[in-house]
């Protein structure tokens, strides 16, 4: 599965788009963790594009994003990609040896806003998990994001799923029009008669 993430051009830059891309370990572990990238997509990272998170922080990377000599607009760019390795173990996750998990992350641009004048905010929780079928953790990423036009974004996102409450609500509804149905049910149907 591809983890979409949000580029957003600011005001004035035309061939350059950001994202503040926010990693939290929401784990009791220490995180390594590396982000790579093919050398074409022209992704930089700041202050790196590797790193240590402890347990239960998060670390901030400024991505930038630049669009390629002799593409005009950002639509006609292919979308970059990326590829977020982890490990909880604090090895290196650059090593085949180690417990490694890698995310796909997908570069999406949203439309220029004049005005804009800030980068979006894109948060991943991160935190291991053992999977039944396999004896190595794997890493479930959990997407918010921090953008005041989400609706500018080519893909849905994962922001638009019901929240628990809302789902309960909706249980608690349809349980009572069960009810209303079952008792309407029970009770016998009215005949009228004629009277001649």
């Amino acid at each position: 599965m591809n983890t979409p993430i949000h580029f957003a051009p600011i005001y004035g830059q035309t061939d350059v788009a950001h994202v503040n891309l926010l990693l939290s370990n929401i784990s009791n572990q220490c995180l390594q963790f590396k982000l790579k990238c093919n050398v074409d997509d022209n992704i930089t990272a700041l202050p790196s594009s590797t790193g240590q998170i402890p347990a239960k922080n998060t670390t901030l990377i400024a991505l930038t994003l630049r669009r390629p000599q002799g593409v005009t607009t950002w639509a006609d760019m292919k979308k970059p990609k990326m590829l977020l390795l982890t490990s909880f173990n604090g090895e290196d996750p650059s090593l085949k040896n180690s417990d490694v998990t890698s995310t796909r992350l997908i570069g999406v641009i949203l439309k220029s806003k004049k005005g804009r004048t800030e980068a979006p905010t894109e948060q991943l929780l991160l935190y291991p998990c053992k999977i039944e079928t396999r004896e190595n953790p794997e890493v479930n990423v959990t997407r918010t994001v921090s953008d005041p036009t989400p609706s500018e974004a080519s893909t849905p996102h994962v922001d638009d799923q019901m929240s628990d409450a809302s789902m309960l609500c909706i249980v608690f509804i349809v349980f009572l029009l069960l009810l209303i149905l079952a008792r309407n049910a029970s009770q016998p149907i009215p005949t009228r008669e004629r009277v001649i």
